[in-house]
C-alpha cells in the first residue's frame, strides 16, 4: 500500500519521521495566543455549548489542527518518501539520505551538532529534537543551515499540502478518533482532505463539491479545442510500431519545436498558419482539464519542473517552473505587465537591439506590434480599473500604497473573470479555462492549423550537418526519448528551441554547441516576502472555521448557489459571513503592483516591484520562518487573515545553467550584495505598506524572525515601532540559508545580441553557431525584465516567429509579389542575416570567441607560440 515507505532503510525512516514530528508535532495549543486573531479553545468551547452543530465542528477542527500527529500518518510518510526517492535530484537525494544515516546514531549526531549525544535523534524527547533543529538553523556553518532549510521546505511544505489517500487502516489508530485520515479522505468536503485545512479555513479544490455532470459541463464550456478528441496529440504506440524493426523511429516535419510554453506555443501557431508542418515536442505530460485536481501536492507533481523540488545548486533558492503541455503559461497567473520602457532602452543601448527601443509619439515599432497582437489574442483586460476586482491581499496593498503615497498601478489581467475565486487556483491547473493561457490560445490555434504535439518526449540533442555551400552548420532535426525508445525527428526547414531558460541551454550544450553565452547570464527575479496579519471584522471574530456558516451548508452550499450564474469561472467558495478575512488563496493574484522601489538603492533601475501572490498552504508551510513548533503552527492557524506581499527583484546577479549527467538543469546562482540591499530596502517598504493598511502583526521570512505585534501599540507609536522593526530586518541582511528565497521567473541563458562575443543568438533568435536553429523563449531576454515576463516572452517569441515565417516564405517563393511590405521586409531580413553571418565568421569574432571559450591564458600562449615560431623562421633570435 505504501511502497516507497518500505524502500527507505528502517533507521533512516524512523529518523525522518522524528524530524517531521519535531517541525510540526501534535502539541497542546498555547494557553494564551500570541498572534492577533488566534482563538482560545475556551472561547470556542463556550460558543459550542450554546450554538449550532457547526460551532462544534469548529472545535473539532481546532483540536485536530493542534493535536494531529504526522508520525501516525501513513499518507504523509509515503508522500515524503516518494519525494525523496523519486523526485529529488540525485545529488540532493544522496546528501539527504546520508544526513538521515548520520542522525540515526549517537556518534553521527554528536559530530553533526558539535555536542555530545548519548542516543540517536529519533529517541530524543520533543524539546530536544526541536533544540537540535534550532541549532542547525542558527549554526555559523552554511552546510548546517542548508540542511535545515532543505528539511523544512520538504517536510513542512508536504505537511500542509498532502492529502489522505482513503486507504488508511484505522486499526493502528485510536478507535475514538473521529477524524482519522481515512474518514477525511472519504469525506466529500474538500477542506477535510488534509487535517490542517479546516481550521486554517482553506477550502481545498473548489470543484470537489460540484456534481460530476455539472463539473464536466463547465470544463467543456471553457475548452475551445480538445487536443485529444481532435487527434492533435500523437499516439506514441503508432510512432514506435511504425518503425518496422528499425532501432530508431523517424518522423519528418518542416518545423520541429522543442517546448510548448509561452515561446513554443506562439511559434507553433505562427509557423503552422504560414503553411508549414509543425511538430511540438514537450517533455512533460498533457494534463487535461478533467485531470486538473487543483490539489497543491498533486499538481506540483504533474505541472512543475522536478515536482517543484528544484533548487539552485547550493540549495539556497527554490525554483518554480512549468513542466507540462503549455509550460509556464499553463500555471502562471494572469498578471500582464508590458516590458518597461527603461528596460527596452537598455536592451537597445547596451545590446544593440534597436527593435526594442520605444519610439513614442504614437509610432509603433515591430516589437510594439507583436506586443499588441499578443495582448489582443490572450484577452488582456487593462486600462479600466473598474474591470479588475481586487482580492483581500491586493486591497491591502493598494490601501497601504495610497496612504504612503507610493507609486502603484492596476495590472492588466488575461482572465475572463478576474473576480472569480477559482482564479487563485490557476497555479494548480486552470480547470475551467478562466485564464487565456497558451493551452487555449496559441497551442489551440496551432493545432487547428495542422500542428501536432508529442508530450512526454525528452529531447536529448539537436542534430546538425555542415552545409557544403557556406561551410556552416545547419540544424536538421532532433534525437529524443519517448516511451523508453529513441526517435529521430527530422526538420526540413528549421528547429526552434523553446524549452525555457533552464532546459534550452541544457539541450544546446548537450548538442555540442560552444558559444560561451549558452547557459550563462541566468536571471531569476529572486523573491522574498512579508506577512501581515490583518484584523478580523464583524462576527468573523468568533468564527474560525471559514468553511461552515450558521445557515448550514458552508462552502458546499455556496458553490451550489453560484452555479446558477452564467459564467463558469464565477464558482464561489466563500460563506456569507466570511467577508472579514483575507483568504489569500482566492481571487486573482497580482491585480496591483507597487513601483515605488523599482529604481533600487543605486538608482540604476535594478530595484524591486511589490506584488501579492496566491498563497496556498503548502507554499506557506515551505516558505514561512520556523522558530518553534508552536509559533509556526499558530502563524499558519491564522493564515486566513494573512496578507502576503512579495519583493520581486530585478537582479544584477547572473547565474549559470548546465546539464547534469541525466540532462536535467543544474543551476548555479549566488545573490550579489547589491541585489540583497535592494531586496531588503523593498522588504522594509512592504512592511510599511502592511502596517499602513492595518496589519496587527508583521513578519519577514528570516528564519529567526519572531515578528512585530502591533495589536496593542498606540497609533502614534506604530510608525516608530515599524521603523525599529525594519532596522532589525536590514541589520540581519541575507546570509545564505537564513531567509526563504524563491524564483518563478528564469531568463537570459541564450540571450539575444548583435555579436557572438556578447550573445548566444542574433537579433532574429538564430543561434550564432548554427543556421536554422532558433531560440524563442524567456532565455532570449538580454537582462532581467524587471517585471513579470509573460508578455515580454510572448512578444519576443511572436516577433522571432514572424521573422522565421517570413524568411522561409521568401526562400520558398510563397510571398505574394503584390504584398510589397512583406516582400521588402523579407529582403531586409535576408540581407541582415547574411551580414550577421559574415560578422560571426570575422577574424576578430573568432579571436574573441577563442579567448572567451578557452580563457585568456590559452589565447596568450597560442599567440606567443606563433610569434616564436615566426621569429625562428625569420632568424630573429634577438626577438626570441
Amino acid at each position: 500500500r505504501y511502497p516507497n515507505t518500505k524502500r527507505l532503510p528502517a533507521q533512516s525512516l524512523t529518523t525522518l519521521v522524528a524530524i517531521a514530528d519535531a517541525f510540526v508535532p501534535g502539541i497542546d495549543p498555547p494557553s494564551e495566543p500570541t498572534l492577533p486573531g488566534s482563538p482560545r479553545l475556551s472561547d470556542l468551547m463556550d460558543d459550542a455549548d450554546s450554538s449550532s452543530t457547526n460551532k462544534v465542528e469548529q472545535v473539532e477542527a481546532y483540536r485536530r489542527f493542534w493535536s494531529h500527529d504526522l508520525a501516525t500518518s501513513p499518507s504523509y510518510i509515503e508522500a515524503v518518501c516518494t519525494a525523496i526517492l523519486q523526485k529529488l535530484p540525485s545529488d540532493v537525494r544522496t546528501n539527504l539520505l546520508l544526513l538521515l544515516r548520520v542522525m540515526s546514531n549517537p556518534l553521527g549526531c554528536s559530530a553533526l551538532l558539535c555536542y555530545p549525544c548519548a542516543s540517536s535523534f529519533a529517541s530524543w524527547l520533543l524539546e530536544d529534537r526541536v533544540w537540535a533543529l534550532q541549532r542547525l538553523r542558527d549554526s555559523p556553518l552554511g552546510k548546517h543551515r542548508e540542511a535545515f532549510c532543505g528539511l523544512k521546505r520538504l517536510l513542512c511544505g508536504l505537511a500542509f499540502s498532502y492529502v489522505a489517500d482513503g486507504s488508511e487502516d484505522d486499526d493502528d489508530k485510536n478507535s475514538e478518533d473521529k477524524n482519522s485520515e481515512d474518514e477525511m479522505a472519504k469525506s466529500k468536503q474538500p477542506w477535510k482532505l488534509n487535517p490542517y485545512w479546516e481550521h486554517m479555513s482553506y477550502c481545498g479544490p473548489i470543484h470537489s463539491s460540484i456534481s460530476p455532470k455539472r463539473d464536466a459541463e463547465l470544463i467543456r464550456r471553457g475548452m475551445p479545442y480538445d487536443f485529444e478528441v481532435e487527434g492533435a496529440i500523437l499516439n506514441v504506440a503508432d510512432i514506435l510500431d511504425g518503425a518496422q524493426g528499425k532501432s530508431v523511429a523517424e518522423l519528418t516535419y518542416d518545423v520541429v519545436i522543442i517546448g510548448s510554453g509561452c515561446g513554443g506555443g506562439v511559434a507553433a501557431a505562427t509557423l503552422a498558419r504560414a503553411g508549414y508542418s509543425v511538430l511540438v515536442l514537450e517533455k512533460g505530460p498533457y494534463v487535461s482539464p478533467y485531470e486538473m485536481s487543483n490539489i497543491e501536492s498533486e499538481m506540483f507533481d504533474q505541472l512543475y519542473e522536478q515536482s517543484s523540488l528544484l533548487t539552485t545548486e547550493d540549495g539556497n533558492i527554490m525554483i518554480l517552473a512549468g513542466s507540462g503541455l503549455g509550460g509556464g503559461s499553463a500555471i502562471n497567473w494572469g498578471c500582464c505587465i508590458d516590458t518597461p520602457d527603461e528596460v527596452r532602452r537598455e536592451w537597445a543601448d547596451d545590446h544593440g537591439l534597436e527593435h526594442f527601443r520605444p519610439v513614442g509619439g504614437g509610432v509603433q515599432t515591430e516589437y510594439d506590434a507583436s506586443l499588441a497582437s499578443i495582448k489582443e489574442r490572450i484577452g488582456v483586460l487593462e486600462g479600466a480599473p473598474s474591470m479588475i476586482q481586487h482580492n483581500g491581499m491586493n486591497k491591502a496593498l493598494v490601501s497601504g500604497c495610497e496612504q504612503m503615497d507610493y507609486d502603484y498601478e492596476i495590472t492588466g489581467q488575461n482572465y475572463h473573470d478576474p473576480a472569480s475565486d477559482a482564479a487563485g487556483f490557476t497555479c494548480f491547473g486552470d480547470r475551467y479555462s478562466n485564464k487565456q493561457s497558451g493551452l487555449v490560445t496559441y497551442l489551440a490555434d496551432a493545432c487547428e492549423a495542422g500542428a501536432e504535439i508529442l508530450p512526454n518526449c525528452f529531447v536529448t540533442k539537436v542534430l546538425k550537418a555542415k552545409d557544403k555551400k557556406c561551410g556552416r552548420f545547419k540544424a536538421t532535426g532532433v534525437m529524443a526519448s519517448v516511451g523508453g525508445r529513441t526517435i529521430q525527428v527530422n526538420a526540413n526547414r528549421c528547429v526552434i528551441c523553446s524549452a525555457g531558460s533552464l532546459n534550452t541551454p541544457c539541450i544546446l550544450l548537450k548538442s555540442g554547441f560552444k558559444n560561451r553565452h549558452i547557459g550563462r547570464h541566468l536571471h531569476l527575479h529572486p523573491v522574498t516576502c512579508s506577512i501581515g496579519i490583518m484584523p478580523q471584522k464583524g462576527d468573523e471574530k468568533n468564527s474560525n472555521s471559514g468553511v461552515t456558516d450558521d445557515a448550514g451548508g458552508g462552502v458546499m452550499s455556496m458553490i451550489s448557489r453560484s452555479l446558477s450564474r452564467k459564467d463558469a469561472a464565477n464558482v464561489s467558495s466563500v460563506p456569507p459571513h466570511f467577508g472579514g478575512s483575507v483568504l489569500g488563496w482566492l481571487g486573482a493574484p497580482m491585480t496591483a503592483v507597487c513601483n515605488q522601489f523599482t529604481q533600487g538603492p543605486e538608482k540604476d533601475g535594478y530595484g524591486a516591484r511589490l506584488e501579492c501572490p496566491s498563497s496556498h498552504t503548502g507554499l506557506m508551510g515551505a516558505g514561512l520562518s520556523w522558530s518553534t513548533p508552536s509559533s509556526f503552527k499558530e502563524t499558519l492557524a491564522v493564515a486566513k487573515n494573512a496578507a502576503t506581499i512579495i519583493v520581486l527583484q530585478r537582479d544584477h546577479t547572473e547565474g549559470t545553467v548546465r546539464p547534469d549527467k541525466s540532462g536535467r538543469p543544474k543551476i548555479s546562482y549566488v545573490l550579489e550584495d547589491r541585489d540583497k540591499r535592494s531586496m531588503l530596502q523593498s522588504l522594509c517598504g512592504a512592511m510599511t505598506i502592511m502596517a499602513k493598511s492595518g496589519a496587527d502583526y508583521l513578519r519577514s521570512c528570516h528564519n529567526d524572525d519572531k515578528g512585530l505585534n502591533l495589536e496593542h501599540v498606540k497609533a502614534e507609536e506604530k510608525e516608530a515601532a515599524v521603523q525599529k522593526y525594519n532596522d532589525s530586518i536590514t541589520s540581519r541582511s541575507m546570509p545564505k540559508y537564513t531567509m526563504s528565497v524563491f524564483s518563478a521567473h528564469q531568463m537570459g541563458t541564450c540571450r539575444l545580441g548583435s555579436f557572438p562575443s556578447t550573445s548566444a543568438t542574433d537579433e532574429d533568435g538564430e543561434l550564432w553557431d548554427c543556421d536554422d536553429l532558433y531560440v524563442a523563449d524567456a532565455s532570449t531576454l538580454p537582462t532581467a525584465s524587471g517585471a513579470n515576463p509573460m508578455l515580454t516572452t510572448l512578444a519576443i517569441a511572436h516577433m522571432i516567429a514572424n521573422r522565421i515565417a517570413l524568411r522561409l516564405q521568401y526562400e520558398d517563393d510563397r510571398i505574394d509579389p503584390v504584398d510589397e511590405d512583406d516582400m521588402f521586409h523579407a529582403i531586409q531580413l535576408a540581407a541582415r542575416r547574411d551580414d550577421r553571418r559574415e560578422r560571426a565568421n570575422s577574424l576578430v569574432e573568432c579571436l574573441l570567441n577563442l579567448i572567451f571559450s578557452r580563457g585568456s591564458a590559452y589565447f596568450i600562449a597560442t599567440v606567443a607560440t606563433a610569434a616564436v615560431l615566426q621569429a625562428w623562421k625569420d632568424g630573429n633570435f634577438f626577438l626570441i
